[in-house]
C-alpha cells in the first residue's frame, strides 16, 4: 500500500519494526496508518500483530487507528483464525471494513480494519500486476482531538483551605476572603490532574497470548469464568456491582425496574391506546396536570432575584441538618467537612450574615 499527501509516500508501514516511521505518519496525518502482509495468516501472527498494537499505539488513540492490507484470513469462509481476528478487532472497539466484491478468486484476502464509527470506503479495481485484485479506500478526514486531562480540586488542599478559613473567621464575608486569598496563593496548586482510568481488557489479553487453544473455546471460557465470579459477587456485601454488571453485559435487570421506560401504550377510561402521537400528548397532558399546582401562581417572564432576609439561627440549623458531606468538592475550594457535623456550630456561627 503506499498512501499520498502533501508530496509524502510511505510504504509498508509494520507496527513493530517501523514504529518510529509510525508516529511520523500519526503527526503528518493524524491517523495511525498500519499496512499489512501475513502470510500464511496464522493466529501466532493475528495475536503478534494486536500484541504490538496494544503495545505501541495508546488507547484513547485507537479512533485514528486504520489497518490494512493482505491478512491472508478469508472473510468468506468460517475459521479460526477469522474469529480470532474478529474478536481482537471487537476488544479494542475496531470493525473489519469488507470490500464490495472478493480479492482473490472467490476469497477475500485484503480489507481494512478501522474503529467502528468512521465510515470507510472500500472499492475494488482488476490489476495485471499480482494474482490479488487491488483494494482502494476512502478515508474520511476528521479532526480528533486527545481527550483533555481531566482536573479536579485537590481535595486535601481544599480541608486544609476551609479548616484555615474557619478558624480565621466570624462571618461569612470573612469566610469568603480568606478562602479566595488562599486560592490565590495556592493556585498552582489547587488544581490536580487525574490519572486516565487503565481499561483492562482481560478478555483481549486471553485471545493474544501464545496457546494454540482454539479461540472459541478461549470466549466460552472467559464468559463462564466472568459469570461464575458475578454469580458468587452477587450473594456478597458487593451485590450492587453484581447486579450493574447484569444490566450492562445482558441489557435487563431482574428485578423488572420500571423507571425510565418508554411507554408505548397508555389506558383510557378502559379504552388502550397505542397510536404514538395520542400516547405522546395523554402523558404530556397528566405531567402538566401532576406538576401544575392550583394553590400556586404560575409566573411568566423574567423576576428579580428575591431580597432574602438574613436566616435566623433556627432556619441556619435546619439547612446544616440537611446537608452532608461526602459531595463532589467545586472550583470553590470549599471543603464538603463544612457539613459534618462536628462543624456545625462553628459554621452556624459563622454563617449566620449569610
Amino acid at each position: 500500500m503506499t498512501i499520498l499527501k502533501e508530496g509524502i509516500v510511505v510504504r509498508r508501514v509494520r507496527v513493530a519494526k517501523d514504529y518510529g516511521l509510525l508516529k511520523l505518519v500519526y503527526k503528518q496525518f493524524g491517523f495511525w496508518l498500519v499496512n499489512v502482509y501475513m502470510t500464511p495468516g496464522s493466529k501466532a501472527q493475528i495475536q503478534k500483530l494486536f500484541r504490538a498494537i496494544d503495545r505501541f499505539i495508546p488507547k484513547e488513540e485507537l479512533k485514528t487507528l486504520f489497518i490494512t492490507g493482505d491478512f491472508n484470513v478469508d472473510l468468506e469462509k468460517s475459521s479460526d483464525e477469522l474469529d480470532l481476528l474478529c474478536n481482537l478487532a471487537k476488544e479494542l472497539g475496531l470493525s473489519i471494513f469488507k470490500p464490495d466484491r472478493c480479492t482473490r478468486l472467490n476469497a477475500t484476502l485484503d480489507y481494512s480494519i478501522a474503529y467502528k464509527s468512521l465510515d470507510l470506503q472500500i472499492a475494488v479495481n482488476e490489476s495485471d500486476l499480482s494474482d490479488h485484485r487491488v483494494i482502494v479506500t476512502t478515508i474520511p478526514i476528521r479532526k480528533f482531538r486527545r481527550p483533555p486531562n481531566l482536573r479536579v480540586v485537590n481535595k486535601k488542599l481544599a480541608v486544609k483551605a476551609t479548616e484555615s478559613a474557619l478558624s480565621k473567621s466570624n462571618n461569612a464575608k470573612k469566610f469568603l476572603d480568606n478562602i479566595h486569598q488562599f486560592r490565590r496563593r495556592n493556585k498552582k496548586q489547587v488544581n490536580i490532574i487525574l490519572n486516565r482510568r487503565q481499561v483492562t481488557r482481560k478478555l483481549f489479553l486471553a485471545l493474544v497470548k501464545d496457546q494454540e487453544d482454539d479461540t472459541r473455546t478461549v470466549l466460552n471460557r472467559y464468559w463462564k469464568d466472568l459469570i461464575g465470579e458475578n454469580e458468587n459477587l452477587r450473594y456478597s456485601v458487593d451485590s450492587r456491582e453484581a447486579f450493574r454488571f447484569l444490566g450492562r453485559v445482558f441489557k435487563y435487570n431482574q428485578f423488572e425496574k420500571r423507571d425510565g421506560a418508554i411507554a408505548n401504550s397508555v389506558q383510557v377510561e378502559g379504552r388502550i391506546v397505542d397510536e404514538e402521537n395520542e400516547v405522546n400528548r395523554l402523558i404530556m397532558d397528566s405531567l402538566r396536570r401532576t406538576q401544575l399546582d392550583p394553590r400556586f401562581p404560575c409566573y411568566s417572564g423574567l423576576l428579580p432575584f428575591p431580597n432574602l432576609g438574613i436566616p435566623s439561627e433556627e432556619e441556619l440549623e435546619f439547612l446544616l441538618n440537611r446537608l452532608w458531606p461526602g459531595k463532589a468538592i467545586t472550583g470553590d475550594c470549599i471543603s464538603d467537612d463544612i457539613f459534618s457535623k462536628d462543624k456545625a456550630d462553628v459554621v452556624k456561627n459563622i454563617l449566620r450574615d449569610l
